[in-house]
């Protein structure tokens, strides 16, 4: 009986280890470039879903369409096909808000739009999964092959690579992320000093107007400076809110002084 040499026993074993785990990484991380890019869509379209005014809602709905374009050759590189179909399907559904000019009307292609993108996820995972069939079909394909450790170790190397690279990328949207929220705010404090001085605008004509009615020699200029989207919203508020009192005050001056 020929005897089981023991260190080429262990070198097999260790080999069999080392190549279930690669079979288990890779299988996880064929589907991860495409994988980012329809996580980046869905939230491109959340951020749409959740828009208060139109154009907004067409700028999330637009940044989800790109990103659902540039995951296509990443789906077709893992052989992801039913996500392919679903994406191709979701981004004819979220072109349309672009074309409406009705909120109402782009918030109903934004909701169907999520919930398409939402499959694309779940087709994604399930592209990601392997079987028992995987791997032995891996271990018969790597029988007898001298150099099969080594090369898998470099296998190793390059998922790592790979595994470090999405790691960058991810970090990356978080910060896309961070600086589109910062846009948002910025945009609502706009809208807000916007509101603010129109509301000054009107009653400083109003004011002049019944000055001119009452035959008063007297007018108001509007005296409130502009503030910075880097006040706090509740200082802008405060802000404009003292410059419409100090403008009513001055107004009441003004009609008084008329009476003598």
């Amino acid at each position: 009986m020929i005897k089981a040499n023991p260190k080429k026993t262990m070198k097999n074993y260790y080999f069999f280890i080392i190549l279930l785990s690669s079979i288990a990484i890779n299988a996880q991380s064929r589907c991860e470039d495409a994988n980012y890019y329809v996580v980046s869509a869905y939230s491109h379209v959340k951020k749409a879903y959740d828009a208060t005014n139109l154009s907004h809602l067409q700028y999330s709905a637009n940044r989800s369409v790109e990103s659902m374009k540039l995951s296509i050759e990443h789906l077709k590189a893992c052989g992801c096909l039913q996500a392919i179909a679903l994406t191709n399907k979701a981004v004819d559904i979220l072109v349309k808000a672009d074309e409406v000019e009705v909120y109402e009307d782009g918030r109903f292609f934004v909701k169907r739009g999520r919930e398409a993108t939402r499959l694309i996820l779940d087709e994604v995972e399930k592209c990601d999964t392997y079987t028992d069939e995987d791997v032995a079909q891996a271990i018969a394909s790597s029988e007898n092959n001298e150099d099969a450790l080594s090369a898998l170790e470099e296998e190793q190397k390059r998922l790592e690579a790979q595994q470090k690279a999405l790691v960058e990328k991810q970090a990356a949207l978080k910060a896309q992320l961070k600086q589109q929220e910062a846009e948002k705010v910025k945009l609502a404090k706009m809208s807000l000093i916007k509101k603010y001085q129109g509301s000054i605008a009107a009653n400083l004509k109003t004011y002049n107007a019944t000055l001119k009615s009452c035959g008063c020699n007297a007018s108001l200029t509007d005296t409130s400076s502009t503030v910075s989207t880097d006040f706090t919203e509740n200082s802008i508020k405060t802000h404009y809110l003292d410059a419409l009192s100090n403008l009513a005050s001055n107004y009441v001056a003004k009609l008084n002084s008329c009476k003598n």
